[in-house]
């Protein structure tokens, strides 16, 4: 009979002094797994709490001090179920949950936390399809359950934000959300911490990246024409001191310019060369 001791786990049972603790994790087979086979079982509370107290968890602790973790979902989502101590939606009974549920829509991509090494890729029990990634040379693993779908394979290096699996419901789930465990291998095994206020940051992160800049109201750009004149006539000046006949020339560019039309000016025209010729289109009788 393998050995136990106080820890916490999310397989302890009601009424015991504390959880269960764990030297490593394993994946346990689970019955109701309705695979390419199409097996499957009705849950019961006897079979639940059977199939929980075959499945090793993890030791639990609280607070990890990592601060680089990538938020593994790619939208933001709510956190529906917080690390520690909880009434089982399913058995009913009081557990210790040793990991942050994410509620999100069913196939929202799950995003590797960290770069790795997929330790294993499978149907993980209660944790249904699941993906555990070990980083830090073997001293750290994050953990994926509830998965509808996995994209990746054991042995397999990842890096950060790489899709791993969609969110879904499968194992013992009341609906789509992704359980997230972050655990480290201490003298006591494998231990899995509370990365909640981690994964509260590293949302915040997301959140900002969908924020949209605010660009600066435009500003209206107003053309003072007098000036521009007065600038052109400066320069007519200036060219009249080098070359006589760019004088010239612009003299009469500024005249054109100024000479502005007015009701006064137009009615002064005595003759059709003051004009503009104006052409008369032929009447063709029918």
């Amino acid at each position: 009979m393998a050995q136990q001791s106080q820890g916490a786990g999310a397989g302890a049972s009601a009424g015991s002094a504390g959880p269960r603790t764990v030297g490593g994790t394993r994946a346990v087979a689970a019955a109701g797994h309705s695979g390419g086979g199409g097996r499957g079982f009705a849950l019961t509370p006897a079979s639940v709490q059977n199939f929980y107290n075959r499945t090793i968890r993890p030791l639990a602790f609280l607070g990890n001090g990592n601060t680089s973790l990538l938020y593994p979902l790619s939208i933001p989502a709510t956190i529906t179920s917080a690390f520690g101590w909880r009434i089982h939606p399913i058995s009913g009974t009081q557990r210790f949950h040793a990991g942050t549920d994410i509620g999100a829509p069913q196939g929202t991509p799950v995003l590797a936390a960290f770069s790795g090494r997929v330790n294993s890729a499978d149907w993980m029990g209660g944790y249904g399809l699941a993906v555990v990634l070990t980083h830090s040379e073997g001293r750290t693993q994050t953990l994926y359950g509830h998965l509808s779908e996995i994209f990746v394979q054991p042995g397999q290096v990842v890096q950060q934000g790489d899709v791993i699996g969609r969110v879904g419901s499968t194992g013992n789930s009341t609906g789509p959300h992704l359980h997230f465990e972050y655990r480290e291998y201490t003298s006591q095994g494998w231990v899995a911490m509370d990365a909640g206020q981690l994964l509260q940051g590293a949302m915040a992160q997301v959140i900002n990246g969908f924020q949209i800049a605010k660009l600066p109201a435009p500003q209206m750009v107003n053309f003072d024409l007098t000036a521009d004149v007065k600038d052109l006539a400066d320069f007519g000046k200036l060219a009249s001191d080098v070359l006589p006949e760019v004088a010239v020339a612009s003299e009469k560019t500024l005249t054109s310019v100024a000479a502005v039309p007015t009701k006064e000016t137009a009615s002064a025209a005595k003759s059709e060369d003051d004009l503009p010729e104006v052409v008369v289109p032929a009447v063709v009788k029918r």
